[in-house]
């Protein structure tokens, strides 16, 4: 802060022109700090891991922007001074509201873009963590194949998902899909898309051993 009085007593005592190319370069110097030690704000993250028998999903969600579009997840919520703060503030979840947001915001659906009534969706896990510089709420979306569907691996499944982006339009959600076939291990991860718009519909690639079960499943029913 004396720095800052000091500099402007400088200026004052320069000729005019010089002056103001000083104080603009100040000025200029000013705003450049600003804009390095501010923090940007945090985006999404979604991680998909997908089976023959579920679609299984990650959601990272900022709680700063999760807050300011639907506040009534966090009842307790007030300024925080730091993270621990946060952490402990942020904690207290109203989870059926949240559970009521994500089923709003979070759909499998088919080609035509209409509800996938084979696959029934649900809430498995909500909590609360932060990665060292922001708080993020974490939840676990299961949607499981209902038995004798009629899905096919090449059929075109699709996920619709628009939290917070819905309202904030320069908010960011990277997408991650994984494939697990039957009795195998997940496939390496891989960025299928960045949610920019609440209009983005994700096709999600399925796994090559589903349509086997699905006659399985199939089968069983006819006997």
């Amino acid at each position: 802060m004396f720095r800052f009085f000091n500099s402007l007593q400088n200026i004052r005592h320069q000729p005019l022109q010089l002056q103001l190319l000083l104080l603009l370069c100040f000025c200029c110097g000013l705003f450049t700090t600003a804009t390095v030690s501010a923090h940007p704000a945090a985006n999404s993250a979604l991680l998909i891991n997908v089976s023959p028998q579920e679609i299984f999903i990650e959601l990272d969600i900022p709680v700063g922007q999760l807050y300011g579009v639907a506040p009534a997840i966090f009842p307790q919520a007030k300024t925080a001074n730091d993270m621990a703060e946060a952490m402990r503030i942020f904690s207290q979840i109203d989870r059926q509201k949240a559970v009521q947001y994500l089923a709003t915001h979070t759909a499998i659906t088919t080609e035509q873009q209409q509800t996938h009534l084979d696959w029934q969706g649900h809430v498995t896990a909500i909590s609360v963590h932060n990665d060292g510089h922001d708080v993020f709420l974490k939840a676990h979306i299961a949607f499981v194949l209902q038995q004798g569907s009629a899905v096919a691996a090449k059929s075109v499944t699709r996920l619709h998902y628009d939290g917070v982006v819905h309202r904030v339009k320069n908010h960011r959600i990277t997408v991650d899909q994984a494939i697990t076939q039957t009795g195998s291990k997940p496939t390496k991860t891989k960025r299928i898309a960045v949610i920019r718009n609440n209009r983005t519909a994700i096709k999600l690639t399925m796994p090559a051993d589903l349509s086997a079960l699905q006659r399985q499943a199939a089968n069983q029913i006819t006997r």
